[in-house]
């Protein structure tokens, strides 16, 4: 699939924002298989261009991580919408699909619940009171430590990364919406395989001697 070109007009800083370019994996298309694939959406009920987009983004888990495997974005009204998410429900078989619990997300859970023809598991993802910062900040360890992958080439790939480099700055937020969620989703939900020392620790680096020693702080501490 070619990559969206109005991501070449977005305003990406050089060093990037929360999460980096360079903490996601780039591999050629279709050159792993998932075991399972699950859809993270963000949602939105309006075809206004004004108001903001809806997105759904389909990913595989397996050993080493995730892997983005579809994206879609658009201005729908609900009952398009509802159709779309069922749509790619059905184009892609997923065991779940996420959607946040929360204003017009609720609805959309609902509905889908409520549809004994939709197959997926409805997971409802409740941010609680964290804000976008703080999602992303929340997602970020899962992204540094290379648990994110993206083949190559995949629609709107690039326009997800553009929006990413900036979060939560942009007027577009929806396919960075998508990832974070889906990031913090796949960290709690499956497990991967054992992960370098993290490097990266209540948003700030750190090298694996600092934390080694940290940890060795707690120890003696509790004792």
């Amino acid at each position: 699939f070619p990559s969206h070109d109005k991501t070449k007009q977005l305003p990406v800083p050089a060093e990037g924002g929360i999460i980096k370019e360079d903490w996601i994996q780039r591999i050629p298309y279709k050159s792993i298989t998932p075991g399972v694939i699950f859809q993270s959406i963000d949602t939105a009920f309006t075809a206004k261009e004004k108001n903001d987009t809806s997105a759904i983004s389909t990913w595989g888990v397996f050993e080493e991580g995730i892997v983005l495997i579809d994206t879609w974005s658009g201005r729908l009204e609900m009952p398009q919408l509802l159709e779309k998410i069922k749509e790619k429900a059905l184009e892609f078989k997923p065991v779940e699909v996420v959607i946040e619990a929360k204003a017009n997300g609720l609805s959309i859970i609902h509905y889908l619940q409520q549809d004994y023809n939709f197959y997926p598991t409805v997971v409802e993802y409740n941010p609680g009171n964290l804000s976008k910062s703080d999602r992303a900040h929340k997602a970020a360890p899962f992204f540094h430590h290379g648990r994110v992958f993206m083949w190559e080439p995949c629609l709107h790939a690039e326009q997800l990364i553009a929006q990413l480099k900036i979060f939560p700055a942009g007027k577009v937020r929806d396919l960075a919406d998508c990832a974070i969620q889906a990031a913090i989703h796949a960290e709690a939900t499956y497990t991967f395989n054992n992960a370098p020392i993290p490097e990266y620790i209540s948003g700030k680096r750190q090298s694996a001697l600092d934390y080694i020693g940290q940890i060795q702080d707690d120890i003696y501490s509790e004792n």
